[in-house]
């Protein structure tokens, strides 16, 4: 989940800025961090983190259906907080 929102939200911002989605460019987060990071080891263990969480959330609300909206909540803010962070610390 974490690299497919990455590709999607890269996408998206190459084709609103009217650039080519085929040319090359170092824009992912995935780059940006580990070039902010310095390694690819614990850009990779960050994204294990936050699936692991994102899969928690989605197991309780499966297996409690009144923790749904919790857990939905939950993931908006960690996704959204991730998205702040990378923003804010791994400039393009």
């Amino acid at each position: 989940g974490v690299f497919i929102a990455d590709a999607t939200i890269t996408l998206i911002r190459r084709l609103a800025r009217g650039e080519r989605p085929a040319d090359a460019h170092r824009e992912h987060a995935y780059q940006r961090l580990t070039r902010s990071w310095g390694s690819h080891r614990s850009v990779s263990a960050a994204a294990v983190a936050v699936t692991l969480i994102l899969a928690l959330l989605a197991t309780a609300a499966t297996v409690m259906p009144s923790l749904l909206l919790p857990s939905l909540c939950a993931a908006c803010i960690l996704v959204g907080g991730l998205l702040v962070a990378i923003e804010r610390y791994a400039p393009m």
